[in-house]
């Protein structure tokens, strides 16, 4: 939960005044493939921008605590398989891909026709801009 504060008030109809918001996120069916586009650029009136910080990608990611009251007869645990990467800026730029192998686990890097072998340290420092997570005990590619 995240209380928004003064900036996220709400008119409330019982008390007849601004009340400060609580944002939450509960989740009541996890899917088998979990995609997340990070918003990786800012837009206003006089400047649009690329952001480049930094960000820390998980390997593992468990999305147990984000379950409606901790349903634990879902598996919450995601394996990262794929990030796609941005490089250049929010004119002009180019895409890649690295992908984790379906038999091996290792890391592959597509940039066009070109593939080769990666690292996982590779992976997780790169341009992320998309995540591409499978949950765990759900093998789709079998």
């Amino acid at each position: 939960m995240e209380q928004l504060g003064p900036n996220g008030q709400w008119f409330c109809q019982n008390c007849q005044k601004p009340t400060d918001a609580i944002k939450k996120l509960d989740l009541f069916q996890l899917p088998g493939v979990l995609i997340l586009q990070l918003k990786r650029f800012t837009y206003d009136l006089t400047d649009d921008t690329k952001i480049t910080t930094k960000i820390h990608v998980q390997e593992v990611l468990d999305l147990g605590r984000f379950l409606k009251k901790n349903d634990m007869t879902q598996h919450a645990i995601y394996d990262l398989v794929a990030v796609l990467t941005h490089t250049g800026t929010l004119a002009s730029g180019h895409y890649t891909t690295f992908a984790r192998h379906l038999t091996n686990s290792g890391w592959h890097h597509f940039n066009d026709r070109h593939v080769r072998q990666a690292s996982l340290s590779e992976v997780l420092t790169s341009d992320t801009y998309v995540l591409v997570y499978e949950r765990q005990h759900l093998r789709l590619s079998s």
